[in-house]
């Protein structure tokens, strides 16, 4: 039996979406100069290297929504108010209450029901925040609510060890065959190689893997059409 879990930001929906109209609205300064794209990965550099601290209670998530925003801006010769930091996501948090999957998905997500696949979602984040982008995108309708784990829920985050070993008990997985879909390197290609699971590593943003002494087992994928041609080829 073949089992897809999936990452969930960055993998199933892109965030680029409701960030580029954050970006034209409220940092004019920058948009004109700066790439939204080059944007967008600064500020997400900053938001994973301060996720720990926020989810052990070390710094709010409010000052890391500023924090990524002001440094972001920085690195490219401006300085942000913390004002405009939060304008922009108060705009950000709205766009994404209207995420929609990424093209392909839908049908996927399907197919799978049809055969009886298991499908799972494992994400860090706080629980609040992500369920609510789970419930904008509709995802229970694929991938039922039971089968998502929320690292902000369990005090447990990616790319631990320990929260893939608990999703893989609380599911009785065994002797599947456990394939992890993530756009991260360190979170979800590191993780998942850690529980042994078969990592599929959807680099779709064209990110550079990070060094690592670990020995890893990975396919890239840079279109998710054929990420998906291959996961069908599992079935």
């Amino acid at each position: 039996m073949v089992v897809f879990i999936f990452d969930l930001d960055d993998t199933l929906y892109d965030p680029l979406e409701p960030f580029k109209k954050a970006y034209q609205k409220h940092l004019t300064c920058l948009h004109e100069k700066v790439a939204v794209e080059d944007f967008y990965k600064k500020s997400r550099a900053y938001s994973d290297a301060l996720f720990e601290a926020q989810q052990t209670g070390k710094i709010a998530i409010e000052e890391v929504r500023r924090i990524r925003i002001q440094s972001a801006a920085k690195d490219f010769g401006f300085n942000l108010s913390t004002e405009l930091a939060d304008a922009f996501q108060a705009t950000y948090a709205k766009g994404q209450d209207e995420l929609v999957l990424l093209d392909g998905y839908a049908d996927f997500f399907a197919e799978c029901q049809n055969k009886n696949i298991f499908l799972g979602i494992i994400t860090n984040g706080p629980g609040d925040l992500q369920r609510r982008k789970l419930a904008s995108l509709a995802l229970e309708q694929y991938i039922p609510a039971c089968n998502w784990l929320i690292s902000g829920e369990v005090d447990l985050m990616k790319p631990q060890k320990a929260i893939f070993d608990y999703y893989r008990q609380q599911h009785h997985l065994n002797d599947q065959k456990i394939f992890y879909i993530g756009d991260s390197f360190e979170n979800d290609v590191l993780g998942a190689n850690r529980m042994h699971w078969q990592a599929l590593w959807f680099n779709h943003r064209k990110h550079q893997p990070i060094e690592t002494t670990e020995a890893l087992n990975y396919k890239e994928f840079y279109e998710l059409k054929d990420l998906l041609t291959y996961c069908r080829k599992q079935f």
